[in-house]
């Protein structure tokens, strides 16, 4: 390969260690791709691929967090379950590694709301106002 394509292969393989998204793990097999790239075309390739993988991991990460945001918004707004119990389900959701993972948990946590609310509903005492 020529020298031009010599230093745009330095510049994919400092991309590769700067990527945010990726696991060190995609990152060693893109460096040996890299590697094995016989000129500028076939880097140009890889980077493509690369970039939009690294885009696409984005996308889920912040799905990801939009879900688990809205899910702990959700959790502190239901009525009846005490405060630490709130805070155990929302330690679950965090610990979730995926949408539907939240989305079972949360629904969990609805259906320990719903039994909160029925015990408590015999417990209630109205207080009329003078």
């Amino acid at each position: 390969m020529k020298k031009g394509g010599s230093s745009f292969r330095k510049e994919i393989q400092a991309k590769i260690k700067s990527l945010t998204f990726t696991t060190d793990e995609t990152k060693s097999v893109y460096q040996k791709q890299a590697a094995q790239c016989k000129n500028k075309a076939e880097l140009r390739k890889l980077l493509k691929v690369i970039e939009l993988g690294e885009q696409q991991l984005y996308a889920k990460q912040k799905s990801l967090f939009q879900t688990l945001e809205t899910s702990i918004w959700k959790i502190n707004e239901l009525r009846y379950l005490p405060m630490s119990e709130k805070a155990q389900w929302v330690e679950k959701l965090v610990a979730c590694d995926s949408a539907e993972e939240m989305s079972v948990v949360y629904a969990r946590a609805v259906e320990a709301e719903k039994k909160a609310g029925q015990s408590k509903a015999g417990s209630w005492t109205v207080l009329n106002e003078q």
